[in-house]
């Protein structure tokens, strides 16, 4: 520091005078922390100093923290951490946050001989010192005053005089390892201890938000909350005549002065917002606005996220009105206030179970803008608003505009959302002409339906708009409200696309694309019938790819069913169709998609478990099968959990083992055994250790107990049992096995 020069920090950057920054939002940080950022025995020894310098010198706006006085007194490099006044010095200190520096002595600051320095609106926290004077040092003859300032949380000492004094005035020494030692001036201030209990002084908890403990740190919260003494028990005059230019704001960046008196300490209690909580929501009436402030306001919690930014102020307040089901309503919050920076969300439901409904945060400029939420109709009941500024509190009004709807008919404004009755449309909204309008997903080509073989679809094109593509099959439809639908031809099989109608109305017209929707190919197309009629189109052994499928009614619009059959010439059959895969352990064989002819085996659910006896080892497999939907976790997790299940009957005596023997090279057994029945299977063993899986049952079941069992290709044994018994069993695979294993 030197004379003649101030130094201010907490700019954002945009500001054209002092007034207009705020030192928390926009801290401006001096730290010690140099060299190695993880270690603290290379910082720097003293971060601010002052040689010799006179009230002309201030510093102002800072965080100062890292400092590490621990040098060996040469050139006070053992005192003064965070700022270090030296003899014959006297300069202003200001709106400055000094935490979490280190020294010998005088870890937040140190006080030499022959001073006079003003320490205003300063926060000292959570510094250290060796012997003494964790927060302040003063030495001998040494002198300063402190106003509206806040020491707490530091060790070893808040204050220590060595023959010195100070003068002390609307300021809190609390929560230190000691308070003050020696001798000082105090007025209108909470000392901890009771040794100034005189000229407005207290001993009383002030009650800060969140104190740490002393020691070295940065954190904790030494705001005042509600019920804090400190509130309105400052002079006034103490802090206006402490000289130069006085910050309008405290140091958390709220209102230096909060009502008509101010408080002890460097922070202001904003305390009197009634609803700060959405059970003390203020109840708006259309078309009166109410002014508002977000100053004593605290974070609900609740996520400040609108659109691509979240608020890390998150102060927010709450208001709330009743819809009446019929009428369109605008919720406004608009401020003149340059800091104010509005962001608004709008809930449903009940204070206890809030339903998000939409936001608002997209004013420009950010600062002294207009936020709004016209919602569609609302339904009848209770709407709770919740508001906050996004980067500090501030001052804004707040109104509810309420006008009747567009549409009085329907109750809702145009563009709002409503159900036109159809239920194969989506994004249905009231229309220009007051009309509930939808659009069938499959409306344009890129939302083509895709088909499956032998799975018949019904549809309509009462909302369906005409795409634009040529409508020309023997005639010249002058609607061709289309719609849209796709199938995946496998490059070997005949596929046949039906469309038909119960409906005499119906004349439906059929088209087949090749290529993708920006580059469509005619296949062929068919519009051989009249009224009532089915069109079909056959593609024999068509290439490999995607083909498109576009339907309308030549006259206007239609219900109708769409279906795809699929025939695979080496078998002779549809997709779907019954078959013989030729294994007797299977059932319900049929074509598949792959023209493949595939069952399922007979025990691939647990009530078709097949009953295991002893000694008598049974081959099988899970080719076809499913998974049962169980946890397939046995040390690790199986990838496809394609089970299958057997049963045994324990008689409550015998000791039981189950082994599983591979017979193909890539079969990785896991089996499971269960208790209870099928609708209540309870858990009692699992082994996947080897290809050789075994489970060994004892100490023995109860009669009548359940283990099931699931199993790739092996050989199943219950060994060592002397006589006949019940349970059941279930095996996974791993790994799907081939389907020709």
């Amino acid at each position: 520091m030197r004379n003649n020069l101030a130094i201010y920090g907490g700019f954002a950057g945009t500001e054209t005078t002092l007034s207009q920054r705020n030192t928390a939002a926009n801290p401006s940080i001096l730290s010690g922390n140099i060299g190695n950022a993880s270690l603290s025995s290379d910082n720097t020894y003293n971060i601010v100093t002052s040689p010799g310098t006179n009230n002309t010198s201030r510093i102002d706006g800072f965080t100062i923290t890292g400092a590490n006085a621990n040098g060996g007194g040469t050139f006070d490099t053992d005192r003064g951490g965070g700022i270090h006044i030296g003899n014959d010095a006297s300069p202003i200190i200001a709106n400055c946050i000094i935490s979490g520096n280190n020294a010998q002595f005088g870890g937040g600051i140190y006080v030499k001989r022959y001073t006079s320095p003003t320490i205003i609106n300063c926060l000292i926290s959570g510094n250290t010192a060796i012997y003494d004077g964790g927060g302040i040092a003063n030495e001998t003859n040494g002198f300063y005053t402190l106003i509206n300032s806040t020491i707490a949380g530091n060790s070893k000492r808040g204050i220590m005089h060595y023959g010195s004094t100070a003068v002390l005035k609307n300021s809190i020494v609390w929560g230190n390892q000691y308070e003050i030692y020696g001798y000082a001036t105090v007025s209108n201030s909470i000392i901890q201890g009771g040794a100034y209990n005189s000229a407005g002084n207290l001993n009383t908890d002030p009650l800060f938000i969140n104190p740490l403990a002393p020691g070295l740190n940065t954190g904790g919260n030494y705001g005042l909350q509600a019920a804090t003494i400190a509130l309105n028990a400052g002079l006034n005059d103490a802090y206006t005549n402490a000289g130069g230019v006085l910050s309008t704001l405290d140091i958390a960046g709220n209102p230096r002065l909060f009502g008509d008196q101010v408080d002890m300490g460097a922070f202001e209690a904003q305390n009197n917002t009634t609803n700060d909580n959405c059970i003390d929501a203020i109840a708006l009436v259309c078309g009166q606005p109410i002014s508002g402030n977000t100053f004593g306001a605290t974070p609900s919690g609740m996520s400040t996220l609108c659109g691509p930014y979240a608020s890390a102020d998150a102060r927010d307040v709450w208001y709330s009105f009743v819809a009446d089901g019929s009428l369109s309503y605008t919720i406004t919050v608009s401020s003149s206030a340059n800091e104010w920076d509005g962001v608004l969300f709008l809930y449903s439901g009940d204070c206890n179970n809030l339903v998000y409904q939409e936001c608002a945060d997209a004013a420009v400029p950010f600062y002294g803008g207009t936020e709004s939420i016209t919602p569609d109709i609302l339904a009848a009941g209770t709407y709770y608003i919740r508001t906050l500024g996004f980067f500090e509190a501030s001052t804004y009004t707040i109104e509810l505009t309420c006008e009747p709807a567009d549409c009085p008919l329907l109750g809702l404004d145009i563009g709002n959302a409503c159900d036109d009755g159809n239920p194969n449309t989506i994004n249905d909204q009231v229309s220009s002409n007051c009309e509930c309008e939808g659009h069938l997903p499959n409306d344009d080509c890129s939302g083509a339906i895709a088909l499956e073989c032998g799975q018949p679809i019904s549809g309509d094109t009462f909302d369906a708009t005409a795409s634009g593509v040529d409508t020309e099959c023997g005639y010249n439809s002058p609607y061709g409200y289309d719609v849209w639908y796709s199938f995946v031809a496998d490059g070997t099989s005949n596929y046949t696309v039906l469309v038909s109608t119960t409906s005499p109305n119906w004349d439906g017209v059929l088209f087949l694309y090749s290529g993708d929707c920006n580059n469509l190919l005619s296949e062929a197309c068919s519009d051989n019938t009249v009224n009532g009629g089915a069109e079909t189109i056959t593609l024999t052994t068509p290439a490999a790819g995607t083909y498109y499928v576009r339907t309308y009614d030549y006259f206007g619009s239609e219900a109708y069913t769409i279906e795809l059959t699929c025939v695979c010439p080496l078998l002779g059959l549809n997709v779907g169709s019954p078959c013989d895969d030729g294994n007797p352990a299977t059932i319900n064989d049929t074509v598949n998609a792959n023209c493949e002819c595939l069952g399922v085996p007979v025990n691939d659910h647990c009530d078709g478990a097949i009953a295991l006896e002893c000694g008598l080892p049974v081959s099988g497999n899970t080719v076809g099968a499913s998974s049962s939907g169980l946890d397939s976790y046995c040390g690790f997790t199986a990838s496809s959990a394609l089970d299958v299940w057997y049963s045994f009957v324990a008689d409550g005596t015998l000791s039981y083992t189950v082994s599983v023997v591979a017979t193909a090279s890539d079969w990785d057994g896991v089996i499971f055994l269960y208790s209870g029945d099928c609708n209540n299977l309870v858990y009692q063993a699992c082994t996947d250790a080897s290809v050789l899986s075994t489970i060994w049952v004892y100490p023995p079941l109860p009669l009548s107990s359940l283990a099931n069992l699931s199993i790739a290709l092996f050989s199943i044994s219950i060994l060592e049992i002397p006589a006949m018994t019940e349970t059941l069993l279930r095996f996974t695979t791993r790994l799907p096995l081939p389907a020709n294993a």
